[in-house]
């Protein structure tokens, strides 16, 4: 059916874009477990809750219009999560150092080192 050699698809693993979407990915991931696992302090806990509840609803309608059903003037602020974020700034780095770790090739490596990965970190508590 085929002839000859198949080469598999090859990602620029040193794509700052494509970097800053994994740390932004794991990140997320990590706040959710957080939420799940429940290992918080009452008011961190609480304080999370609210930052995902408000700033990633499970319906973009919020994103969109105020909640009189208007569209709203401004883009929704996101605020509580950058807080949230810059709270538990060390806990979420080791999450994203972790998942950098899990296969990242060894010759891109320098695009994920902890200084490289937290300047995309800074950038998505913004």
């Amino acid at each position: 059916m085929l002839e000859g050699l198949v080469e598999p698809p090859s990602f620029n693993l040193r794509n700052p874009v494509m970097v800053a979407k994994h740390v932004h990915a794991t990140v997320l991931t990590a706040l959710f477990r957080m939420l799940r696992e429940k290992g918080l302090l009452e008011d961190d806990l609480d304080a999370l809750q609210n930052a995902m509840r408000t700033c990633l609803p499970q319906q973009i309608k919020s994103f969109l219009f105020t909640p009189e059903g208007l569209v709203r003037p401004a883009p929704m602020t996101v605020g509580a999560l950058a807080d949230v974020i810059n709270k538990h700034r060390a806990s979420l780095m080791v999450a994203v150092q972790a998942a950098f770790q899990q296969g990242w090739p060894e010759t891109d490596a320098e695009v994920v080192k902890p200084d490289a990965a937290a300047r995309h970190h800074r950038s998505s508590s913004r």
